[in-house]
């Protein structure tokens, strides 16, 4: 993201956008088109949301879902706060999604309705398990977060902050989490600028 000094952090990338390009689509799938104006403005409201949990600074946040525009605005609402994005994988047996789930200590976790029976299985087995916010298509987090604040919170976010955090059980079974840093999505960005076309 240096080649866009504007660009600090994962959560600048729809701001610059909306400030340069604001009409440019950011998601589109064939029913529907978010422009980056639009984008910004709901994770700006997603930010607001999350601040509103008083979590503490590289507390996580929790999603479970499929791709769809409220993970989006989940990921790039979390960037512009100190509290990363935590991706549980919906194809988990449930022993596998719990060890993940209490070993990330998310206090909070956005979860798509139609996993429901899993998650609520998977924290049955956990000694504190997150406080759940269910998502779906009639209470999205996009409409969750309407009347809050279009405008980012007041957030030093540093690179060193957590921006999104996966988990992989490897060959040992135990789940290891993997930590994406708002600095190490820059350096990720500054070699594909570096790295020549062929």
């Amino acid at each position: 993201m240096w080649v866009f000094p504007e660009i600090r952090i994962l959560g600048d990338l729809p701001a610059y956008w909306a400030r340069h390009d604001g009409q440019r689509p950011a998601l589109k799938t064939a029913d529907r088109t978010v422009s980056f104006a639009a984008f910004e403005a709901t994770a700006n409201r997603v930010a607001q949301f999350v601040t509103a949990q008083s979590l503490l600074p590289g507390q996580g946040v929790g999603f479970m879902g499929k791709n769809s525009f409220d993970f989006y605005f989940a990921l790039f609402g979390c960037a512009k706060t100190r509290n990363d994005l935590v991706i549980f994988n919906w194809r988990l047996s449930i022993a596998e999604l719990a060890m993940q789930i209490a070993d990330s200590l998310v206090p909070v976790a956005l979860v798509e309705r139609e996993f429901a029976a899993m998650w609520d299985e998977a924290c049955a087995l956990i000694e504190t398990p997150p406080r759940t916010i269910w998502i779906d298509d009639d209470s999205s987090l996009e409409a969750q977060v309407i009347d809050l604040p279009a405008t980012a919170p007041v957030v030093a976010v540093g690179l060193d902050d957590y921006a999104i955090r996966r988990y992989t059980t490897g060959t040992t079974g135990k789940p290891k989490g993997v930590i994406l840093s708002q600095g190490g999505i820059n350096n990720k960005r500054r070699c594909e600028q570096q790295e020549p076309a062929n």
